[in-house]
């Protein structure tokens, strides 16, 4: 399925594009690590990609999932981290692979 979506294509197309990214940073005096799914660059902008497989049935049963697994939170941090990193601050995709048997992006 998502070889068959749009954002697939962008990513394929993209000049650099690198997969499961690590990353270490202090932050008020706590190191802060992660690993971003993908992260990638197309005409000139950074996008960071984050894959999720939660089965997800509809808009309410997302919004469950985006409070309980802390996505939001995790967001933030990821950008956060590649603008300290890059110098830019990059759009952030959620990539749910498996919203009511499709895929379903959120933009942040």
């Amino acid at each position: 399925r998502f070889r068959s979506h749009p954002l697939f294509a962008e990513m394929d197309s993209a000049e650099h594009r690198f997969h499961e990214v690590p990353y270490t940073l202090k932050r008020d005096n706590q190191v802060e690590s992660g690993i971003i799914d993908a992260l990638f660059l197309h005409d000139g902008s950074w996008t960071i990609v984050e894959f999720k497989t939660d089965r997800v049935k509809d808009e309410p049963d997302l919004e469950l999932l985006l409070q309980r697994e802390g996505h939001r939170e995790q967001a933030q941090r990821y950008v956060a981290a590649v603008e300290r990193l890059l110098h830019k601050r990059p759009r952030f995709i959620l990539c749910m692979l498996n919203y009511a048997g499709g895929i379903h992006l959120l933009s942040g």
